[in-house]
């Protein structure tokens, strides 16, 4: 905003130097008696205090800056045309104002050290004569500066209302679609964490029965190696010497309740004696058993069986995770849709922020502008 203002000023002074370049010439004396052409005999310096009556903020004139401004065309050089008939190319060589600021709280105010150079002293009148015209031309400049600023405010707050409107218009779409996505997909509750969490489970599982799937064919084929040994070899079935003692075992003991039974032995007797056998049968039963899984053809038989089942888990898995992966993905393309719509809309979120900060400093820096008042006080020591 400050740089608005001092651009505002710059154009303004340029309009005063295009705008009155063709001042009329002056004649070696002005109304006062004063002559600024020819040899120069006084460098006559005086000495005021400048007040500008606005913030500080909105004209933020430092000593160099003021400086510049007085020595203008449109501000001194109309005021030395005022006062003393000068053109615009007579003006510079005999007026020179240096200014040196110190802002206060609410106007700003300066020194100003004016030097007349001619062939004679400026009488009082004229000096006064001068300050006064300098004084309105530097009101009138940074009159119509303000004035600028507040147009230029103007567009700019319509401006930024306009964007506003179409920002606060674009959030509403954005947010209706990242609604209706959300109730169109069905995937609102889902978390990517789970879907990982599935997809890796099921992975894991199909590999521990791809793995158990491999360890059954290969014990299959060598339980079918070892049949087609043993079918090349015509060999007789081995004979298992435990067995048969068990089963010598089994009868020894049948005919040990048999006598028990008809001795006329107690019932206590002829309950260990059934125990004594019992227990031997069963031991006979187990050890037939394990020569049974012994079998080529058994272990055969529960190899391919274990293989159905594994083949079985395995398509199950196979689709499962099938399924699995292809939601995940629908979940991380909605998520990624999602998180897209989010994000747009944490922009614009911003974006109004900032339109909200710069309408609510463009209305301050409105308010500060007011008026401008020029006074050029007294003589300093």
């Amino acid at each position: 905003m400050r740089v608005c203002v001092l651009a505002s000023c710059v154009v303004l002074c340029l309009s005063g130097w295009f705008g009155d370049s063709l001042f009329a010439q002056s004649s070696k004396k002005s109304k006062y008696g004063i002559t600024f052409k020819g040899r120069v005999k006084f460098n006559q310096a005086t000495k005021r205090v400048l007040k500008i009556s606005v913030e500080p903020d909105v004209l933020p004139l430092d000593s160099e800056t003021l400086t510049t401004l007085l020595n203008s065309p449109a501000v001194a050089g109309k005021a030395a045309n005022d006062t003393f008939g000068l053109s615009i190319e007579e003006y510079e060589p005999y007026i020179r104002i240096s200014a040196t600021t110190s802002p206060k709280l609410g106007y700003i105010i300066a020194r100003l050290d004016v030097t007349f150079r001619a062939d004679g002293r400026v009488p009082s009148n004229a000096v006064r004569a001068y300050y006064d015209s300098l004084s309105n031309r530097l009101q009138d400049v940074l009159s119509r500066s303000i004035a600028v600023d507040r147009t230029n405010i103007s567009k700019r707050q319509d401006a930024l209302l306009e964007r506003q409107q179409y920002l606060e218009k674009k959030y509403m779409q954005i947010w209706t679609d990242r609604v209706r996505v959300s109730e169109d997909s069905g995937l609102a509750e889902r978390s990517v964490d789970g879907a990982r969490s599935t997809v890796a489970g099921l992975d894991e599982k199909l590999v521990d029965v791809e793995v158990e799937l491999e360890l059954r064919k290969t014990r299959l084929s060598h339980v079918q190696d070892e049949l087609d040994a043993q079918r090349s070899a015509s060999a007789p079935p081995k004979r298992d010497p435990l067995a048969e003692e068990l089963e010598k075992l089994v009868r020894i003991r049948a005919r040990q309740v048999e006598t028990a039974a008809n001795a006329g032995s107690t019932e206590d007797e002829k309950d260990a004696a059934e125990a004594r056998m019992l227990e031997a049968k069963i031991r006979w039963i187990e050890r037939v058993e394990e020569l049974a899984k012994l079998d080529p053809r058994e272990r055969k038989k529960t190899l391919e069986m274990e293989i159905d089942e594994l083949s079985t888990m395995q398509q199950t898995y196979t689709k499962q995770l099938s399924r699995s992966v292809e939601q995940a993905r629908d979940l991380f393309r909605y998520t990624e849709h999602i998180t897209l719509l989010q994000k747009k809309e944490e922009r614009i979120d911003k974006a109004l922020d900032r339109i909200e900060e710069q309408v609510d400093e463009l209305a301050n820096y409105s308010e500060k502008l007011g008026t401008v008042t020029v006074t050029i006080m007294g003589q300093l020591p």
